[in-house]
């Protein structure tokens, strides 16, 4: 079932979720910022995933799988 943004409840990264990364835009959370929390528990910046559902109804894929394509895109890039 797609998310929608009004669905999403806010959460606060606090300390277990600081320095882990949005899976949107790659940056790091800080403790004292508001998110937004998809079904599946995976929290972004609001902005992000407001971004992100409008052009996509489900979850984006982790952070750790986007930075590894982005890698290898990177060396497809350089040779």
């Amino acid at each position: 079932m797609p998310a929608t943004l009004q669905s999403l409840p806010e959460v606060t990264a606090g300390r277990s979720r600081e320095g882990e990364d949005c899976a949107v835009c790659l940056q790091a959370f800080r403790a004292d910022e508001t998110l937004m929390a998809m079904p599946c528990s995976h929290a972004f910046h609001q902005h992000c995933i407001s971004e992100w559902l409008r052009r996509n109804p489900v979850c984006p894929p982790p952070a750790a799988a986007r930075r590894g394509r982005r890698r290898v895109a990177d060396k497809q890039i350089a040779s």
